[in-house]
């Protein structure tokens, strides 16, 4: 089986909270577990330093040309008022990578990125055009469906992409749940098919565990961030439905004794000033909460070791990994008994009934004042959190994934949709063209086009010597040589395209178009200026005059030596040097058409009704034309703004797969 992962979650905001951490332990072990399974991962050249952390990441499990990126234009910064063409072609963009790689399976982690327009993620929903590649979600849970007055009615835009997305859920061939609770709200809130749900669990990273610090080093960290007491511990900051303001409430409950002898310490209270006040209304003092607004994992790590009791008294839970984690690092904990809560938790003394403060303050004291209970509950909750690892949720996956691949095989192949793109392998291609930070029109176009170029052919870049890229997408993806290796390096490729206009920075492809021929995408017909330039800067005489003589013979000289070298360079295009090379010729309008009839009537034909079938088929024809404003308009834009033009001595060879 081959199975193909989006892992968007482990770049977008999500990477920093509980999706975007449980997305990655995932994945990395379902890499280290995949057998004879083959497993590509795909990320979003958008997110240039996360790129790379996760590339190198997944280059130690995963076999050579494993780790992919896509790219697409820009959804950043746009509103929901005008973002749905271009979230519509991002995921059109997206879709295609996928397509490039041909899985068996694609596994969407995440299917809500781009939550608020996010920044330049999405994620494309399920095509039932690829009826033989299967589709499958992980599923954290359906919160927000389910608290929708605090969650989704405050913003009417949002919501409505909240519930089509809930709404496509159906179309997947496969869930994966973190928990049994989610599972059994997809089945009985959503609707879904229990067959197509499967709970995989979940589990802690590693570095939450049992530390043993000296008792200098645990003041150290005590006396820096403010704590002076014995301490409750609450992670959960100001979500709705993290119960913060329960978490105070059941606190103030307490016997003033406990109270005073103890502190409770928060993170990200939102409005500190605000958040003082309540307390102090419900008897607190000042010194007895601490808050820390930002807390790493390391810190985090730390203060769970040295709490006398954690507490998650949180209203729905899809997993509830802070419990797990606080488990794993040997503290006592007591939680809700909700939702997922009870399943990782797995014992009912430790368990409240949150909508009871009262109740909840009671379970709180019991712990604090009973040395034996908390003890005990401290090695229980240690030694449940063995339960639940990594490897087993890969393997919980590989398995789900593994029976959806084989009942597709048995069920047969009468859908399967063969794309001409992957019959072979992806051709190889030397790029020549300036690039940025040249300041030339035809840099800032390769800029745009090569990403989208990217998901077709296998592209080296080749430019200036000593140049350095400024373009971080080119940098990262493309290797880089400089012009004068192509003629040591030429026969590595398929095809070498060039990009030639009229500006100095062509001179030296100019050179190197007569040594290595290939296809020339000419952006400027006129091509007068480079022989011009050349002979200003070398101050070589003839340059010019040689150069017209070459492209326009006896005509063209007696115009340039009647009217002068002004006249001249802008009446005739002095390009047969670039034209003689060429194999194929790339041009991109009418007007290059006609001037090509104009001054080479004799050697020049149109293959018009083989063009047609390329321009709608042959995807670097399509890429070309990555300007087009709307998918609704490209074989439109593809039909009428590029013309190639053959030799009559070549023709081109079309395999369409």
């Amino acid at each position: 089986m081959k199975l193909l992962v989006d892992i968007l979650s482990c770049q977008t905001p999500s990477r920093y909270r509980g999706i975007g951490r449980y997305t990655l332990s995932l994945m990395l072990e379902m890499a280290h577990l995949r057998g004879s399974n083959e497993m590509s991962v795909l990320a979003n050249a958008h997110y240039a330093e996360s790129l790379e952390y996760l590339r190198q990441q997944f280059i130690r499990l995963l076999p050579a040309g494993s780790f992919l990126s896509y790219y697409h234009e820009s959804v950043s910064n746009r509103s929901w008022d005008n973002a749905d063409n271009y979230f519509k072609l991002a995921e059109a963009t997206i879709e295609h990578a996928y397509q490039v790689v041909s899985p068996d399976v694609v596994l969407t982690p995440s299917l809500f990125e781009g939550w608020g327009g996010g920044e330049h993620g999405t994620v494309p929903l399920p095509d039932k055009n690829y009826l033989n590649q299967k589709r499958v979600a992980i599923l954290y849970d359906i919160i927000p469906y389910i608290f929708q007055n605090q969650y989704l009615d405050p913003n009417p835009v949002i919501k409505e992409w909240y519930l089509e997305r809930i709404g496509i859920l159906q179309n997947f061939d496969l869930l994966l749940a973190i928990s049994e609770a989610t599972r059994q709200d997809a089945i009985n809130i959503l609707g879904l098919n229990p067959n197509k749900v499967v709970n995989i669990s979940g589990a802690a990273s590693s570095h939450f565990k049992k530390m043993h610090l000296t008792e200098e080093q645990k003041q150290h960290y005590l006396q820096r961030v403010g704590i002076s007491r014995p301490f409750v511990l609450y992670i959960g900051g100001n979500d709705f439905r993290k119960n913060m303001d329960g978490a105070i409430g059941a606190y103030a409950k307490l016997p003033r004794e406990i109270v005073t002898t103890h502190q409770l310490v928060l993170n990200d209270v939102g409005d500190e000033i605000d958040f003082r006040r309540k307390a102090c209304k419900l008897g607190l003092d000042v010194e007895d909460l601490v808050i820390i607004n930002k807390i790493s994992d390391e810190e985090l790590v730390i203060l769970y070791n040295l709490c006398k009791l954690f507490i998650f008294p949180s209203l729905y839970e899809g997993f509830g990994l802070p419990v797990l984690e606080a488990m794993s690092c040997g503290t006592p904990v007591l939680a809700s008994n909700n939702s997922s809560l009870p399943e990782v938790v797995g014992r009912a003394d430790a368990l409240f009934e949150v909508s009871d403060e009262q109740a909840v303050a009671n379970s709180i004291y019991k712990v604090l004042t009973n040395d034996d209970f908390r003890t005990d509950l401290a090695a229980y909750g240690l030694e449940n959190s063995k339960k639940f690892s990594w490897g087993k949720s890969a393997k919980r996956a590989w398995k789900a994934l593994e029976t959806l691949h084989k009942k597709n095989k048995l069920n047969g192949n009468q859908n399967e949709i063969v794309y001409f793109t992957n019959s072979r392998p992806r051709l190889r291609i030397a790029y020549v063209s300036p690039l940025p930070p040249q300041k030339s029109g035809i840099a800032d176009y390769s800029a745009a086009l090569l990403p989208y170029l990217a998901a077709y052919f296998e592209i080296d870049l080749f430019a200036q010597p000593g140049l350095q890229v400024s373009n971080k997408y080119q940098e990262l993806i493309f290797p880089v040589f400089p012009w004068d290796e192509l003629i040591e390096r030429f026969q590595d490729y398929d095809t070498i395209i060039y990009h030639m206009g009229n500006s100095e920075f062509h001179i030296p492809i100019l050179d190197l178009i007569h040594d290595v021929p290939g296809v020339i995408v000419n952006h400027d017909f006129y091509n007068s200026n480079l022989p011009f330039v050349k002979e200003i800067r070398t101050g070589e005489s003839g340059i010019f005059f040689n150069a017209m003589d070459k492209s326009h013979g006896l005509l063209g000289l007696i115009d340039f030596l009647k009217f002068g070298i002004e006249s001249a360079r802008w009446k005739w295009p002095i390009n047969w040097e670039v034209l003689k090379a060429v194999q194929v010729l790339v041009v991109h309008s009418e007007h290059q058409k006609e001037l090509l009839r104009q001054f080479y009537t004799y050697g020049w034909k149109p293959e018009t009704e083989v063009i047609k079938q390329l321009l709608r088929l042959f995807l670097f024809q399509r890429a070309l034309n990555f300007r087009c404003q709307s998918r609704s308009h490209l074989s439109e834009c593809v039909a009428g703004s590029v013309m190639i033009y053959f030799q009559p001595h070549i023709w081109p060879k079309i395999e369409l797969g």
